[in-house]
């Protein structure tokens, strides 16, 4: 509910799914890694989608029962039992922030997820430093990793295309093996 898509939906599968167990377990911060291999600083917009629970009052049920006891009085006992569910109510971004991405290098993009839904997807939005019109919007599933990379077919725009993976430092720079583009390189590690 929480993700304007589902993570299902993301058409690259994460090749170090051993660390998605471990990503699980760690607490509300999400990231996703963005390899810049230009020679253009960006500048990144993003923001993780939430949600919050609201303050509607659960059912609660009643059941007493009397017992007239001749030595002690009335005994009264209540049984209580609360149930249902608070339901989730979208508030929009639970973080969002603006980043400045340096040329030729890799970061990671940290964004607190919320705590009812455990946001899976993070929003980007690039931009050339300099410039406020957006050249490329992608939404990233937590622990995932982008390329950016200048367009094969047009050398004057810039493309966002899918890791290999995170976990090393040589697939970070690596295109994901679901990309299909003649075009594509083996790997995108700037040249210093």
């Amino acid at each position: 509910m929480a993700d304007q898509y589902n993570v299902g939906d993301y058409p690259h599968p994460n090749t170090d799914a051993h660390l998605e167990l471990e990503q699980e377990k760690a607490a509300k911060m999400v990231w996703v890694g963005v390899a810049n291999s230009t020679e253009h600083t960006l500048t990144i917009n993003w923001s993780v989608t939430g949600a919050r629970r609201t303050a509607v009052p659960k059912k609660l049920f009643k059941f007493g029962l009397e017992l007239p006891v001749p030595v002690l009085g009335d005994i009264n006992p209540q049984l209580e039992h609360e149930s249902g569910e608070t339901p989730l109510v979208l508030t929009g971004d639970s973080s969002t922030g603006t980043r400045s991405h340096a040329q030729k290098g890799y970061d990671k993009v940290l964004g607190n997820a919320d705590t009812d839904e455990n946001s899976k997807l993070v929003h980007l939005d690039f931009y050339k430093d300099g410039e406020t019109k957006c050249f490329w919007q992608t939404a990233v599933a937590k622990g995932h990793g982008v390329i950016v990379i200048e367009d094969p077919d047009d050398p004057t725009k810039l493309s966002v295309i899918p890791a290999a993976g995170q976990s090393l430092d040589s697939r970070r720079w690596k295109p994901h093996k679901n990309l299909k583009n003649p075009k594509k390189k083996i790997t995108y590690v700037p040249k210093v």
